[in-house]
């Protein structure tokens, strides 16, 4: 077969060897782009999981205006339970409300320094120390316990000593309890 043969078959078969350099250029054409596919699928998943976190976030900002009324009622709460640390009328009326109500005797309330605040950053609450003395019966110092631990402010008790009479066991006992109030500096 010569040239001109070569060239005359060609022309009679024009469509088969139009598709056939079609298929041909698409090969290469996908050769070249099949580097650029695998970015793209990384880029489309990518794409998808924040389109999938941004449709969350719009299908759960519905609830937005409660949830930020409910946060802001709860932080009104706490803030109603913590008293400023500097402000000592009301800590010892606190202690006398309880002493009314478990029937002890307060004898002594010490209000102890407050500790510095650690280097750094200003705290934003800060425990209020007290000493307290009271004197009762068994059931009534447990009372007085009960309602220091069920009352609506934060209170942790450090430490506590009970001292009774071994003579006589009909007399009152003597505690003394230190405890911490969360205050405010």
């Amino acid at each position: 077969m010569n040239l001109a043969g070569t060239v005359a078959s060609l022309r009679s078969n024009l469509p088969g060897v139009a598709l056939g350099g079609l298929v041909l250029l698409l090969g290469v054409v996908s050769f070249w782009r099949s580097d650029s596919l695998d970015a793209a699928e990384k880029q489309l998943a990518t794409k998808q999981v924040l389109a999938n976190r941004l449709g969350r976030n719009v299908k759960q900002a519905a609830q937005l205006p409660e949830q930020a009324a409910a946060l802001t009622a709860a932080r009104q709460a706490l803030e109603a339970r913590i008293l400023r640390g500097a402000e000592i009328g009301p800590h010892a009326e606190f202690f006398y409300r309880l002493e009314r109500e478990a029937g002890v005797k307060l004898t002594e309330l010490r209000p102890q320094p407050i500790p510095p605040a650690p280097k750094g950053a200003a705290p934003r609450v800060i425990p209020v120390p007290f000493t307290l003395s009271l004197q009762g019966s068994w059931p009534q110092v447990l009372g007085f316990l009960e309602l220091l631990e069920s009352d609506d402010r934060y209170v942790r008790v450090q430490t506590m000593s009970m001292v009774a009479n071994p003579t006589n066991r009909q007399e009152a006992l003597s505690a003394t309890v230190a405890v911490e109030l969360l205050g405010r500096p």
